[in-house]
């Protein structure tokens, strides 16, 4: 019997577990950030590959935002000095 990881799934599936979009999960395959295997024209991959994606993957930083402008004044007197 197969254990509970070794189950291939469909590009669909992985995509549901993940909670992704289908074209997150070709990205992911075709960078080989996530391991698969194509049988004929189809993607199969094992859970406990995405498992071990999840294991192994870092969550991107979050974007920092920009401080908010002194104003335009700030600005121009700022830029006059780096001239001088």
């Amino acid at each position: 019997m197969t254990e509970n990881n070794d189950i291939p799934l469909n590009i669909e599936e992985a995509a549901q577990v993940l909670r992704v979009s289908r074209p997150v999960i070709l990205r992911l395959l075709n960078s080989g950030q996530l391991r698969g295997r194509k049988v004929g024209r189809a993607w199969r991959i094992l859970r406990s590959e995405i498992d071990a994606f999840l294991q192994t993957s870092e969550p991107k930083p979050k974007k920092k935002k920009p401080a908010a402008q002194e104003g335009k004044a700030g600005t121009e007197q700022q830029d006059k000095k780096a001239q001088k």
